[in-house]
């Protein structure tokens, strides 16, 4: 159970998003590289994907109460987090939804 501030989550995924367009800050170029390959379809705690708008690299958890999903698409210079005060499958389900169509929003 990792717990953090959503003003923490932005910093993370602003660290990674950093990292994937070639400018890593505080883990070296060489471990990003690492943490950001896939062996399948994740790596080391992002699952990634080819999209038809580019690579999505994304994580999401719970601890039953809650539930948050990041999503982030470096060619666009674009990350999303959504956190809801639920969980189980239909939290996560929504969640994820709710990202996509923010994404999505800010890629037209």
């Amino acid at each position: 159970f990792v717990s953090m501030t959503m003003e923490d989550l932005a910093a993370f995924m602003k660290l990674h998003l950093d990292a994937l367009k070639g400018t890593p800050r505080l883990v070296s170029g060489e471990g990003f590289e690492v943490l950001h390959t896939p062996v399948g379809d994740y790596g080391c705690g992002l699952g990634i994907a080819q999209t038809g708008k580019g690579m999505l690299y994304w994580h999401n958890g719970s601890n039953t109460y809650y539930f948050a999903v990041m999503y982030l698409m470096p060619e666009h210079d674009v990350a999303v987090a959504i956190a809801v005060n639920a969980g189980g499958d239909e939290a996560g389900l929504m969640t994820h939804t709710a990202v996509e169509t923010v994404l999505l929003g800010l890629l037209e």
